[in-house]
């Protein structure tokens, strides 16, 4: 979505400050075997007072399985106030060990953030 749509899915006025809202996090596809390839995906909103402002935007997800951090990809993109999906392709090693993996996705523009989680299993 752009701007304006956004500023209207949020209720969002100049005085509410800088936004930044994780709508949903997945893995396509959610069960993957050892040296397959799986897409993490996120859309997320930015917002900022100025409608005009560009804004620098960190994408990073920690990739965990049994507690243990395995993966940490990080994005750096500039982005103006709307609505984006974003894809992060990670191919699995063929040695990958199964079971479930938990991916913690932060979106930050250094005025705000917001993380949500996913999992996807290997098999």
């Amino acid at each position: 979505r752009d701007r304006t749509q956004t500023v209207q899915q949020y209720s969002y006025t100049p005085s509410s400050g800088n936004v930044v809202k994780i709508e949903e996090v997945w893995a396509i596809p959610s069960s993957v075997r050892p040296g397959e390839k799986v897409d993490l995906r996120a859309t997320y909103a930015i917002l900022h007072p100025d409608p005009d402002a560009k804004i620098g935007i960190v994408e990073i997800r920690e990739i965990k399985h049994n507690g243990a951090l395995v993966g940490r990809p990080e994005v750096k993109v500039v982005r103006t106030g709307g609505t984006y999906t974003s894809t992060v392709p990670i191919s699995l090693p063929k040695n990958a060990a199964l079971g479930i993996y938990t991916v913690i996705t932060t979106i930050d523009s250094g005025l705000a953030k917001d993380i949500k989680q996913t999992d996807f299993i290997v098999v």
